[in-house]
């Protein structure tokens, strides 16, 4: 069995993301807004893999970081790398629908 953390988790620090792999996450999905140093600050922190989206929807906040592949596998080695989302559709559609009524 695999346990893959959603990017809805999205650790954001080397003890967050240390303390999901050691509860024994396989891949942790990290935020696509982090920079390279970050990210290799979360690589540091352990051996767990990680998944990103390197084109993201617009509910995920539209990042687009094709021109960063080269250094993302290079500091942040072993991670997947996720693309096609940029103007699909919402992947989480009930997301934004709330209630504001009393």
């Amino acid at each position: 069995m695999r346990f893959k953390v959603s990017v809805l988790v999205g650790p954001v620090n080397p003890m967050a993301f240390r303390v999901i792999a050691a509860l024994g996450a396989d891949s942790i999905n990290v935020p696509s807004d982090l920079s390279i140093s970050q990210l290799s600050e979360l690589r540091s922190a352990s051996p767990a893999a990680m998944d990103m989206y390197v084109e993201s929807s617009d509910d995920m906040g539209g990042f687009i970081r094709l021109y960063d592949v080269p250094e993302l596998m290079r500091v942040a080695a072993p991670i997947y790398l996720k693309f096609g989302l940029r103007n699909a559709p919402s992947i989480y559609p009930m997301a934004g629908i709330c209630s504001t009524s009393g």
